[in-house]
């Protein structure tokens, strides 16, 4: 099944009628803790784990809820929607220019510093 790709800005007009579209942001930990969308959550691609994710988010393989993936530029993104798909999930969509569309569109973000760890 070919990989779906979506707009940043059609994310954002659906995240705003809908509220409940889940955007998995696949870049690493340091990454998503400087700049994030507001309403992602950071599952680095370097260690994804479809079934773990899945499974943290109540959703299986025959689940009809649509995945969203994100990175910097849209990269990273497409890697990770295609794991979803090759696992049997095909509600997924790579959105295209990743956080830098984001920021370029003035979109909501959010900082999440990080502690040290010593």
């Amino acid at each position: 099944m070919p990989m779906k790709e979506c707009e940043v800005s059609y994310f954002q007009e659906l995240q705003e009628k809908s509220g409940v579209l889940i955007l998995i942001d696949v870049r690493e930990s340091d990454e998503f803790g400087e700049v994030s969308a507001p309403c992602a959550k950071n599952y680095p691609l370097s260690t994804l784990d479809v079934q773990k994710v899945l499974s943290d988010l109540g959703l299986n393989s025959e689940s009809d809820q649509s995945l969203y993936f994100i990175c910097r530029s849209g990269r990273r993104s497409a890697s990770a929607a295609q794991k979803f798909i090759d696992a049997g999930f095909e509600n997924t969509y790579n959105l295209l220019g990743g956080m830098m569309k984001w920021q370029e569109l003035g979109l909501p973000t959010r900082s999440t510093p990080h502690e040290q760890i010593s």
